[in-house]
Protein backbone atom coordinates (compact mmCIF):
# COMPACT_ATOMS: atom_id res chain seq x y z
CA UNK A 1 0.00 0.00 0.00
CA UNK A 2 1.31 3.56 -1.10
CA UNK A 3 -0.10 6.62 0.13
CA UNK A 4 -3.34 4.69 1.58
CA UNK A 5 -3.90 2.64 -1.98
CA UNK A 6 -4.23 -0.91 -1.59
CA UNK A 7 -2.66 -2.66 -4.62
CA UNK A 8 -3.43 -6.04 -5.81
CA UNK A 9 -2.03 -8.16 -8.43
CA UNK A 10 -0.53 -4.20 -10.36
CA UNK A 11 -4.52 -3.45 -10.04
CA UNK A 12 -5.45 -0.50 -7.49
CA UNK A 13 -8.27 -1.64 -5.27
CA UNK A 14 -9.12 1.11 -2.88
CA UNK A 15 -7.86 4.39 -1.22
CA UNK A 16 -7.54 3.49 2.71
CA UNK A 17 -7.68 5.73 5.17
CA UNK A 18 -5.06 5.45 8.34
CA UNK A 19 -6.41 3.99 11.65
CA UNK A 20 -9.40 2.35 9.98
CA UNK A 21 -9.62 -1.30 10.68
CA UNK A 22 -9.97 -3.48 7.02
CA UNK A 23 -11.54 -6.73 6.99
CA UNK A 24 -9.42 -8.63 4.16
CA UNK A 25 -11.20 -12.27 2.80
CA UNK A 26 -9.38 -13.94 -0.31
CA UNK A 27 -10.74 -16.61 -1.99
CA UNK A 28 -7.55 -18.36 -4.33
CA UNK A 29 -8.20 -22.00 -5.25
CA UNK A 30 -4.55 -24.38 -4.87
CA UNK A 31 -3.69 -27.51 -6.14
CA UNK A 32 -6.66 -28.89 -7.99
CA UNK A 33 -8.76 -25.94 -7.94
CA UNK A 34 -5.95 -23.45 -9.44
CA UNK A 35 -7.53 -21.22 -11.76
CA UNK A 36 -5.47 -18.90 -12.61
CA UNK A 37 -7.12 -15.88 -11.03
CA UNK A 38 -8.49 -15.09 -7.00
CA UNK A 39 -10.81 -12.72 -5.27
CA UNK A 40 -10.70 -9.91 -2.57
CA UNK A 41 -13.46 -8.55 -0.37
CA UNK A 42 -12.96 -5.63 1.78
CA UNK A 43 -14.83 -4.16 4.12
CA UNK A 44 -13.31 -1.37 6.04
CA UNK A 45 -15.03 -0.52 9.66
CA UNK A 46 -18.38 0.95 9.73
CA UNK A 47 -18.31 0.50 5.25
CA UNK A 48 -19.70 -1.54 2.98
CA UNK A 49 -18.07 -4.82 1.43
CA UNK A 50 -16.25 -4.42 -2.15
CA UNK A 51 -15.15 -7.49 -3.72
CA UNK A 52 -12.88 -7.59 -6.58
CA UNK A 53 -13.11 -10.59 -8.57
CA UNK A 54 -10.89 -11.95 -11.72
CA UNK A 55 -7.04 -11.26 -10.16
CA UNK A 56 -4.63 -12.71 -11.69
CA UNK A 57 -2.12 -14.47 -9.89
CA UNK A 58 1.87 -15.30 -10.77
CA UNK A 59 1.36 -18.26 -13.79
CA UNK A 60 2.01 -22.03 -12.49
CA UNK A 61 0.88 -21.23 -8.90
CA UNK A 62 -0.85 -23.91 -7.32
CA UNK A 63 0.46 -23.98 -3.52
CA UNK A 64 0.27 -22.07 -1.48
CA UNK A 65 4.00 -22.02 0.82
CA UNK A 66 3.60 -18.50 2.51
CA UNK A 67 1.80 -15.61 3.76
CA UNK A 68 3.08 -11.79 3.98
CA UNK A 69 1.75 -8.71 4.56
CA UNK A 70 4.26 -5.69 3.23
CA UNK A 71 4.26 -2.15 3.27
CA UNK A 72 6.07 0.00 0.30
CA UNK A 73 6.17 2.85 2.27
CA UNK A 74 9.53 4.91 2.28
CA UNK A 75 8.41 6.06 5.78
CA UNK A 76 8.05 4.18 9.51
CA UNK A 77 4.43 2.83 9.17
CA UNK A 78 3.12 0.27 11.25
CA UNK A 79 -0.41 -2.41 10.71
CA UNK A 80 -1.72 -5.27 12.51
CA UNK A 81 -2.71 -8.22 11.67
CA UNK A 82 -5.92 -9.80 13.85
CA UNK A 83 -7.60 -13.25 13.38
CA UNK A 84 -5.62 -14.73 10.18
CA UNK A 85 -7.68 -17.64 9.67
CA UNK A 86 -6.81 -20.39 6.69
CA UNK A 87 -9.71 -22.57 5.94
CA UNK A 88 -10.72 -24.61 2.71
CA UNK A 89 -13.56 -24.03 1.08
CA UNK A 90 -16.86 -24.90 1.40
Amino acid sequence: MEDGVLKASGRKLVDLAPGVWVNVRIVCGVGPQATGTYEVTLTPQGGEAKTFADLRYAEGFKTLGWIGFMSNSKEKVAYWVDNLKLQPAR
